[in-house]
């Protein structure tokens, strides 16, 4: 039995502007699951409610709609510092329990991106992944888009203990071997 062999191959490459639209359109995807997930999740909770008060007595429903209108509603907020690129090298304070959020200029077209951030000590954690925005890209007068038109990408930390965190990314392309193009470091001092 002879083996099978390979004699050709063909390699399709989609052009720039293919691969910028199926970018922009996963992103929508991924952003339009995001919004479904949390609507879905709202109504049923909302649903939830509605069964629950509906399978009471008329007296404890009474009640209960009662003490929720008496109830004074509390708005949690966290103070959030925002740092940019002319933030690199700096030493920022910040009180404990302050949220942190670095945003720094990206442009994905172009394959690079910032490395996931590298935090020495204690008093900084980051929150989740980074998020990516990109910059508004309206069409010209002929109806066309700019091709590679970058955005922001944030990262989220939340202060944890009183102490000293660094935080130091890398911006390039993940298989180039030379590093990055550019770099951001800061210094986070937490007090109590």
């Amino acid at each position: 039995m002879a083996s099978p062999s390979l004699t050709s191959c063909t390699v399709v490459q989609e052009p720039r502007n293919a691969l910028a639209n199926r970018a922009t359109r996963n992103k929508r995807a991924r952003d339009l699951n995001m919004f479904m997930t949390k609507k879905l999740g709202l109504l049923g909770l909302l649903a939830g409610v509605v069964l629950c008060g509906c399978s009471a007595e008329a007296d404890d429903a009474k009640g209960a709609a009662k003490s929720l209108t008496n109830t004074p509603s509390v708005t949690a907020t966290t103070p959030t510092q925002n740092l940019s690129e002319s933030d690199d090298g700096k030493t920022i304070t910040l009180k404990a329990g302050t949220d942190l959020v670095i945003s720094l200029e990206s442009n994905p077209s172009t394959g690079c991106s910032w490395s996931v951030p590298n935090v020495q000590g204690k008093a900084v954690k980051q929150q989740g992944k980074s998020t990516y925005i990109g910059n508004p890209n309206p069409p010209n007068a002929k109806g066309q888009f700019k091709v590679g038109v970058g955005g922001v990408e944030s990262f989220r930390f939340s202060t944890t203990a009183a102490g000293t965190s660094t935080i130091e990314m890398g911006y390039g392309q993940p298989w180039n071997k030379s590093g990055p193009f550019k770099k951001f470091k800061v210094t986070i001092k937490v007090v109590p």
